[in-house]
């Protein structure tokens, strides 16, 4: 009977215990003389994903460099067919012709050619080898314009001819004084005599007959004071100032050789029908000149 009761109480002691430990939250208040129940800890691995606070992506811009564009030089090559050069009209020729084949003195100054003479014969005096090349050539052009005077185109290096080229240093052409020395040359005709100067020195003095050139020039100056000088001598007195490109403009150039409408007014100065002396008067009742 003891026995029982004491279970009974012993039970009810276990049933007060637990329901306190529940209430404490599982702490029991240690008993006194009773054994304290073991705890068995149980370590659970919870897999635990770390979440990073969420920011704006970042985004990396890589620069891309810009379309490089290579400038390509291209060549086109355009063949240029050469375009006729515009004939001159007859005013212009008349003109060109009027200005280059006078000078103050209103009187044609072209050289005659007398009866007894086949051809003009040139000499010259202290010449260069080139000298002579360049005065054949010149002449050749002039014979195949000229209707009423041939020259010859053998140069003679001599003193004697019906135009004498002499060829002296610079301060030597300085010293030659128009007043001293008289025309020369088998024609009775005087010409209006001319100093030709290049970049400011003398480069030729011409009188009938006689052709003083500074032998200092050189190259294409030496060689278009040459033509000129010769040039003046058959007659071309004057000179233009409407063509750069003529043999007789009347700024400084180096050209050796007629143009197209230098040709034509030559042609007209030496015809058949004009005379040396003529005047622009005389002129007019042979050809039509405004």
């Amino acid at each position: 009977m003891k026995g029982s009761i004491a279970a009974l109480f012993f039970g009810l002691l276990i049933i007060a215990i637990g329901l306190a430990w529940i209430q404490t939250g599982g702490t029991a208040p240690a008993m006194d003389g009773l054994p304290t129940p073991a705890t068995t800890t149980v370590s659970a691995t919870i897999p635990v994903t770390l979440i990073s606070p969420t920011e704006p992506p970042v985004t990396t811009t890589t620069p891309v460099p810009a379309e490089t564009t290579i400038p390509v030089m291209t060549t086109v090559i355009t063949a240029t067919t050469p375009q006729p050069e515009k004939p001159a009209t007859t005013d212009q020729i008349q003109n060109h012709f009027l200005d280059i084949a006078y000078s103050a003195t209103n009187k044609l100054e072209r050289l005659n050619q007398t009866s007894s003479q086949n051809r003009i014969s040139v000499a010259v005096i202290s010449s260069a080898e080139t000298d002579c090349e360049t005065l054949s050539s010149t002449i050749k052009e002039f014979n195949s314009l000229s209707k009423t005077v041939a020259i010859s185109e053998m140069v003679k290096e001599s003193s004697i001819g019906d135009i004498v080229i002499k060829f002296l240093p610079e301060n030597g052409l300085e010293n030659v004084l128009f007043d001293e020395i008289p025309d020369a040359g088998p024609s009775a005709d005087s010409l209006t005599r001319r100093v030709f100067s290049y970049n400011g020195k003398p480069a030729a003095k011409v009188m009938r007959g006689t052709i003083y050139i500074n032998s200092n020039l050189k190259g294409d100056a030496r060689n278009h004071t040459l033509a000129r000088a010769l040039y003046y001598e058959l007659g071309v007195t004057g000179e233009t100032t409407e063509y750069p490109d003529s043999l007789f403009y009347a700024g400084e150039n180096t050209n050796t050789r007629l143009n197209t409408i230098d040709k034509k007014a030559i042609a007209v100065l030496y015809e058949p029908g004009l005379a040396n002396s003529m005047t622009i008067e005389d002129l007019r009742k042979l050809i039509d000149i405004p």
